[in-house]
């Protein structure tokens, strides 16, 4: 199996998707935490509030992941890799 066969497997692109999706978020939750650590009592209202955004942006991430994943399985031309017909779990354990 090639690299552009690959990707046109709708599995692959949810896979790759997902891995994205929890690194943005791994990235996201340090920087919460770094920015708990760092913060002083004098700035520690406007660290909250930062803190708030980044939560913010967490859920954000996670419902367009939901959304994208939404849309790659629902996709016509990904309907086969859905159905009966799709690779076995050995065809794509590679992956993981």
């Amino acid at each position: 199996m090639n690299i552009s066969t690959l990707f046109q497997n709708a599995v692959a692109q949810v896979v790759l998707l997902w891995v994205v999706v929890i690194a943005i978020e791994c990235l996201l939750w340090k920087a919460i935490e770094s920015n708990e650590r760092n913060a002083t009592d004098d700035d520690r209202g406007d660290e909250d509030i930062k803190r708030g955004w980044m939560r913010i942006a967490m859920g954000f991430v996670l419902f367009l992941g939901l959304l994208f994943t939404a849309l790659i399985c629902t996709d016509p031309k990904h309907q086969k890799a859905f159905s009966d017909n799709s690779p076995s779990i050995h065809q794509v354990s590679f992956l993981f």
